[in-house]
């Protein structure tokens, strides 16, 4: 594949170039028929014309488009010389998400231990969440991971308003890369913190049981053979 760096480029490759669209929602009645139900409705996507489960919405609930944000990550991506390398969708398209991978890495102090550095760029269609940014080591690989990184993003992200303006969402994608650098700079900061310090071996054990869930005074010959070998 090659080097991805355009937003919506990226959103056709990964396959989540889709619209949704606001319809009118019915209820099934008793006897036969549907009734419309007043302010509710569904999100439907372009791409099936089937709406996404399980979501109803009223009718101040505005949706906006994947590719609405094509301006703020090119910048992001392209201030930071990154490339898209990964992106998806999770419950049927009620949230996408995309990876752009940074060139420089973390290096931890006196290894040769290197830290990815990457963007993620999350959205919901259910209006459950906005489009955030936020810095994250780890890569996308599976719905349990996108489930932690969305409860991150939502503690952590850098959330990113909806405006009409492109001065105004330049200037929002401006102050969002001066958080992401920040963050990394203060993570990096915290791993040399770590690589420069030296546990005790029972400060070590006491680690080790709380890691593998062994209660404090549980005797070692006490210890299931497993989950003693886990922790050596």
């Amino acid at each position: 594949m090659e080097t991805l760096t355009n937003w919506n480029e990226a959103l056709t490759e990964f396959g989540i170039d889709f619209n949704v669209a606001k319809r009118p929602l019915y209820a099934a009645v008793e006897g036969g028929g549907a009734q419309l139900v007043p302010n509710l409705y569904s999100i439907v996507r372009s791409d099936t014309n089937k709406p996404l489960p399980g979501v109803a919405v009223n009718g101040r609930y505005e949706t906006i488009q994947t590719s609405a944000f094509a301006d703020v990550a090119n910048y992001l991506v392209g201030e930071t010389k990154a490339e898209f390398i990964g992106g998806g969708e999770f419950n049927d398209g009620r949230i996408v998400w995309v990876q752009a991978r940074m060139p420089d890495s973390i290096r931890v102090k006196g290894t040769d231990d290197r830290i990815e550095k990457n963007l993620t760029f999350i959205t919901g269609h259910d209006g459950s969440l906005c489009f955030m940014v936020m810095p994250e080591t780890l890569r996308v690989f599976c719905a349990n991971q996108m489930n932690a990184f969305m409860q991150s993003a939502r503690n952590n992200g850098v959330k990113i308003r909806h405006t009409k303006s492109a001065d105004a969402r330049l200037a929002q994608a401006g102050d969002t890369l001066l958080s992401v650098m920040d963050a990394y700079r203060a993570f990096e900061v915290k791993c040399n913190f770590l690589a420069d310090t030296r546990m005790t071996d029972i400060q070590l054990e006491a680690a080790m049981r709380k890691v593998f869930g062994v209660k404090e005074n549980l005797p070692q010959e006490d210890i299931a053979t497993r989950t003693k070998n886990n922790m050596e």
